[in-house]
């Protein structure tokens, strides 16, 4: 038994099948399994941009309703709102872009390999069968040889069986093998793909901030922006009107 097969509780379908065919069978469900997982994977994480990017439009929204965020005669508070709300707009066309290439570098191809799947499970089955068909054959004969009124037959369809199983017994593991191999192959130049897509992401991401963004802000520290808010949050505190709450 092959490491997949035992991470995945597989077992021989029949002595007959051998380490050799156990173990392409095995790899193969593997392949199927790991390709199941890494689409719900995909799934999730274009569902999580594309939501990302309506939470986004949902804040811009939510900016844009509410008066404070609408300063009279311009200025640089203006600026820093409409800034902002650029930005927002930005990051969410990036958001979904990068959900639309994640289908096509990785979901794509993936679906692609998967319509193969029923055609080698069923080619599969059919590999069991006959070496399952090929065992039980033996074994009848074998058990018919004290009896040559029963032997003939049995050995008769004995040999039809073996000769069934002939057919498959190399052809069958060898295609599963390079079936697997070419399935594996394909993973790579997918999800280098779309570590380029990513990558891309990022660098749009950070040429909207560099496009839209106040030149002073993009230089500033969060420290800065810390000592701000702070400095803000303790003015605010030391009005009369939360003086007096506080009392």
């Amino acid at each position: 038994m092959s490491f997949f097969g035992k991470l995945l509780g597989l077992s021989g379908a029949s002595k007959v099948i051998g380490q050799e065919g156990d173990d392409a069978i095995a790899h193969q469900r593997s392949l199927e399994h790991n390709v199941g997982l890494m689409q719900k994977a995909i799934r999730r994480l274009q569902e999580a941009l594309l939501e990302m990017g309506k939470m986004e439009m949902r804040f811009v929204e939510m900016v844009d309703s509410v008066p404070l965020f609408k300063p009279e005669g311009g200025g640089q508070q203006k600026q820093r709102v409409d800034s902002f709300k650029k930005i927002m707009l930005g990051l969410t066309e990036q958001a979904k872009s990068l959900s639309r290439n994640t289908g096509l570098s990785l979901d794509d191809p993936l679906k692609k390999l998967a319509k193969s799947f029923p055609e080698v499970q069923e080619r599969v089955k059919q590999f069991e069968r006959l070496a399952n068909e090929f065992e039980r054959a033996q074994q009848k004969s074998e058990r018919s040889r004290g009896d040559p009124s029963k032997f003939e037959k049995a050995d008769k369809l004995r040999v039809e069986a073996e000769q069934r199983w002939r057919d498959v017994e190399v052809a069958v593991p060898s295609d599963l093998r390079n079936f697997s191999e070419l399935g594996i192959e394909l993973l790579e130049p997918c999800i280098e793909s779309y570590v380029y897509y990513l990558m891309r992401y990022l660098d749009s991401c950070s040429l909207t901030l560099q496009l839209v963004g106040d030149e002073q802000y993009l230089n500033t520290s969060d420290q800065d922006f810390d000592a701000e808010t702070e400095q803000l949050l303790q003015e605010i505190s030391a009005l009369s009107i939360v003086g007096k709450q506080a009392q």
